[in-house]
């Protein structure tokens, strides 16, 4: 009969969509198997040769080649719903669960457990019943009751499917050990991934640990930075106050210094035209001063030819005189002698007067030009001091020049400072938002590691389930294996007793003889192959029960490794 399946959709299978989206289905039908690319498969075809054997789906993980869950589907559901489909939702259980022996179409599937939506139909429908040919037919009974060999043909079709099912058995075996060492490889991958899982469980951990002290050291820069972005204020505000009463003593003093410099402009001016005024009246005093000398020279020399001519009279006075009339005249002469010397001395008086007038104008305006000089003297002197003061006013202003732009400039240093502690405060702030964010981010990781290795360890539950169901395995095909041992002498009995109906009936035809010996042959060369898959199975056993041993030991390692992990 000719079989499709199709699977529609999936639900429940994992908490995890990762997990999820590396699950692939596997279909088997006998030895027929089908690989899907996913969980879903449209129209996926298989040739049964009876309604007894299932279709076995599985899922597994494509990244751990773990199988995660396993569902048994009889093909009597495909051939009772004949021509029709069934199209159901079915539970999928882990391997090893004792649900997956029993399928109950009836009963409803629990809306939690993991479950496909799944169609099967059966498109053809053949009948595998022996057909009796005609050689059978010819070999019937006959009425003069010579021995048939339908009885014989059957005995050997039924020792025939004893072998069948051993092989089928050996295969199956077989098939059980190459399940039994993928599941101890994987196993062992499950093992590096939850090892790897621990690693990584304790970098991030450590990484946590690390962005934490980190996190601390950075808020400790941020408080520095912020206390030292206060002391930077407050110098700045001590700076700003000094600044403005430099401005405020810079400007008065140059308002005095501008006042100085009006007084000393007005006194220098002052002294300008008191000097001019004064060099004035001194010349003119010293042209008066040596006009006076000039007359006083001819003063003098008068007086000294007066003095002569008044000697020279004398001395005529002295000698006899000759006449009157020269005495008259001389004595005119004398009076008018005395008179000049009168008006010469009445003039000298006054020449002596305005010479002392002229000396007193003369001391006067010396004293005047020596108060002047005095005081021109003093007006350098001041005229010094002030251009000391002016000076050191300007020193002073340069100072404070200098002082401002340097001050301006450790200003715009700190101002530079508090823009780059700001941005130093800013970028603290982003790392730390990223800081937080990876945290964020390595506790999510931390969830999803630890359900995956929830997962983990719930299909290790399922690994010791499979164990447990090859032992169980393992005792089933011992005991099946004790009943093809008493089948096997059961049937060598019977080949004996047929043997002896040979024997009875070689007087029959020669064909008829040969075929009793080629069937006999047959049953030596089944016997044969069945005593050499016998002891096959043995050794197969007994790799089973080493295996077991092994993956119970092995999961037992992994499960004291999880305990102290």
């Amino acid at each position: 009969m000719e079989i499709s399946v199709t699977i529609h959709s999936a639900k429940n299978l994992s908490q995890s969509t990762l997990i999820t989206k590396h699950l692939y289905s596997t279909l088997q039908v006998g030895a027929s198997v089908r690989k899907l690319p996913r969980v879903d498969g449209d129209d996926v075809r298989f040739t049964a040769a009876n309604s007894s054997v299932p279709v076995v789906i599985s899922l597994t993980n494509n990244q751990t080649e773990t199988i995660m869950y396993v569902r048994n589907v009889p093909l009597s559901l495909a051939t009772n719903a004949l021509p029709a489909a069934v199209t159901m939702w079915i539970a999928v259980y882990p391997p090893g669960d004792h649900r997956n022996d029993t399928f109950d179409e009836s009963a409803p599937v629990r809306p939690d457990v993991a479950q496909l939506y799944l169609t099967l139909q059966c498109l053809s429908r053949g009948s595998l019943e022996p057909r009796l040919s005609k050689a059978s037919l010819d070999r019937s009974p006959s009425l003069s009751c010579r021995p048939s060999n339908i009885d014989g043909d059957m005995e050997i079709a039924r020792y025939q499917h004893i072998a069948d099912e051993g092989k089928a058995k050996i295969v199956k075996m077989q098939e059980e050990k190459r399940l039994a060492q993928q599941q101890q490889s994987q196993l062992s991958d499950i093992t590096r991934e939850v090892e790897k899982v621990r690693r990584d469980v304790e970098k991030a951990e450590n990484d946590l640990h690390r962005l934490l002290a980190n996190r601390s050291k950075l808020d400790l820069q941020k408080r520095e930075a912020v206390i030292s972005c206060g002391h930077a204020r407050e110098a700045l505000e001590q700076r700003n106050i000094a600044i403005i009463e430099a401005r405020h003593s810079r400007e008065t003093m140059e308002e005095r210094y501008l006042q100085v410099v009006g007084k000393q402009r007005d006194r220098r001016s002052a002294m300008d035209m008191s000097s001019s005024t004064f060099t004035v009246e001194f010349a003119r005093l010293s042209a008066e001063l040596d006009r006076c000398k000039a007359q006083e020279t001819d003063f003098s020399e008068q007086i000294r030819r007066c003095d002569g001519r008044l000697a020279a009279m004398q001395d005529v006075g002295a000698t006899p005189a000759h006449s009157s009339a020269e005495l008259s005249s001389l004595e005119s002469q004398l009076d008018e002698a005395i008179r000049e010397l009168e008006e010469v001395r009445r003039s000298e008086i006054g020449q002596s007067e305005a010479i002392r007038s002229a000396d007193e104008r003369v001391r006067s305006a010396t004293e005047r030009l020596s108060g002047a000089e005095a005081r021109a003297a003093e007006n350098q002197k001041m005229q010094r001091l002030a251009a000391d003061s002016d000076e050191r006013d300007r020193m002073v202003a340069f100072e404070m020049r200098a002082e401002l732009d340097v001050r301006s400039r450790e200003l715009v240093s700190h101002m530079n400072r508090v823009a780059v502690l700001e941005g130093q405060v800013d970028e603290n702030k982003n790392q730390c938002r990223e800081m937080e964010t990876r945290r964020q981010n390595c506790l999510e990781k931390v969830s999803q590691r630890h359900a995956e290795r929830q997962g983990i360890e719930d299909t290790i539950t399922g690994l010791q389930g499979v164990v447990l169901q090859k032992e169980l395995d393992g005792e089933q095909l011992r005991s099946e294996l004790s009943v093809a041992r008493a089948q096997l002498q059961r049937a060598r009995e019977d080949i004996e007793g047929k043997r002896q109906q040979v024997a009875e009936l070689q007087h029959a035809t020669g064909k008829d003889q040969l075929e009793e010996t080629r069937r006999v042959d047959s049953l030596d060369m089944t016997r044969a192959v069945l005593g050499t898959e016998l002891l096959g199975l043995e050794r197969n056993l007994e790799r089973l029960r080493q295996d077991r041993s092994k993956l119970s030991s092995d999961a037992e390692t992994q499960r004291r490794d999880m305990e102290r992990s």
